[in-house]
């Protein structure tokens, strides 16, 4: 029963305290037991990024009973985890014993996947073709594809078929994949006896 030098303690366990009054008095001694837990912690990916113009909030916390209470920029508290908007939101992980972690920030970037049309099919009479499609996304680049999905070196082609194209945008996200039927046909020929 060793008396404490601080009042405040770093470690768990049963202590005691006991008051001496002014003219001697001695109250009873009285038992105090001190629970120590840990603040849980949150890590969260920022940003988070999707192609879809929507995007699930995810995030992960050193206890995993802890829940995890995601708020809007204006402190409110979120109803659903999937967000349709882009801006900051905030995360902070409540444990079973009360303790609660730091307010961690994480920035939501929302884009639109790119949608690529295609005439279909495309035809020519000289045996070749240039392959062409328009998108969505100006600043996209259009990849070209063999019917064994191995990438066309060059948009001209002299074998019919089938091809397929997609769109990469600049903020990484992908096009549907759109097939097109290639018809090369041969001009006719008219000859003339004179």
């Amino acid at each position: 029963n060793s008396i404490l030098t601080s009042t405040t303690v770093s470690d768990g366990g049963t202590y005691y305290v006991y008051a001496s009054g002014g003219a001697g008095c001695v109250s009873d001694t009285v038992s105090v037991n001190i629970e120590l837990n840990t603040r849980p912690v949150v890590n969260v990916t920022s940003p988070l990024t999707s192609c879809d113009n929507s995007l699930t909030l995810s995030a992960t916390c050193s206890d995993n009973s802890a829940s995890l209470i995601w708020l809007k920029s204006d402190n409110s508290i979120l109803s659903s985890t999937t967000v349709s908007d882009d801006g900051t939101y905030y995360v902070y992980a409540s444990s079973g014993v009360g303790c609660v972690s730091d307010t961690t920030a994480v920035t939501v970037e929302l884009n639109s996947r790119p949608i690529v049309s295609v005439a279909d099919p495309l035809t020519s009479c000289d045996n070749s073709l240039t392959l062409s499609a328009a998108c969505s996304d100006n600043n996209a680049s259009l990849t070209w594809l063999k019917s064994d999905n191995s990438i066309l070196s060059s948009t001209t082609v002299s074998d019919g078929g089938t091809y397929y194209v997609y769109a990469s945008g600049g903020a990484g996200c992908v096009s549907d994949t759109v097939s097109v039927n290639v018809e090369l046909n041969t001009r006719p020929v008219v000859n003339v006896t004179s």
